[in-house]
């Protein structure tokens, strides 16, 4: 991964912890918050004070951006933000959304992402055209502009466009369990490249 994708994961993960106060936050954290890490992974994972999970996804440019849309998640945020069927045209969506229909008719359980708010983090020069393919591709997802010569400070992050908010269950004390477990992670990695440990 890029040093530019990790300073602004970072910065992101510094926003969520100190500016908005969110308890908890967890860098490259298991998506789905499952006991296997079969749903992908988020670069960046909060839960605010209100049990609510947020997921940051960076991207550093519009191709990486646009090509998210084949990632399982989006196809659960598309889902519950339309409540019907994808059009055959879009091939990731549908097949997503067949897959889900095949399970249901076996009656094996849906892995539904705990994630009450979406957004994409990108640096500044980017919002533009950023926020019209997310408009486009995306248009339940959030927009975060990040200030890449800023340091840590407040202004170093605003809000180009606000999230939906998913009326979800507030995350429970085994999701919770799990995102704790993915924080130590998160502290584990960080320390280990402070020490400059090889990690396997």
């Amino acid at each position: 991964m890029s040093k530019e994708v990790d300073e602004m994961r970072a910065k992101v993960a510094h926003h969520l912890r100190f500016t908005k106060q969110y308890p908890m936050v967890a860098i490259e954290a298991n998506a789905l918050l499952i006991a296997f890490n079969t749903g992908g992974q988020a670069d960046v994972l909060a839960v605010d004070k209100k049990g609510q999970v947020i997921e940051v996804e960076i991207k550093i440019s519009i191709a990486d951006l646009r090509k998210d849309q084949h990632k399982a998640k989006h196809y659960w945020l598309w889902r519950d933000h339309f409540q019907e069927e994808p059009a055959a045209h879009q091939l990731a969506l549908h097949r997503a959304w067949k897959r889900e229909q095949t399970l249901h008719a076996q009656g094996r359980p849906v892995s539904i992402p705990p994630c009450h708010m979406f957004y994409f983090a990108v640096p500044d020069e980017l919002v533009n055209k950023a926020r019209a393919a997310i408009d486009e591709l995306y248009p339940y997802a959030g927009l975060l502009s990040v200030n890449q010569e800023m340091l840590y400070a407040p202004t170093y992050i605003f809000m180009a466009k606000e999230a939906r908010k998913y009326n979800r269950p507030r995350i429970g004390p085994v999701r919770l369990a799990r995102m704790a477990r993915e924080m130590s992670a998160t502290l584990c990695r960080l320390a280990m490249d402070l020490a400059g440990v090889k990690r396997l």
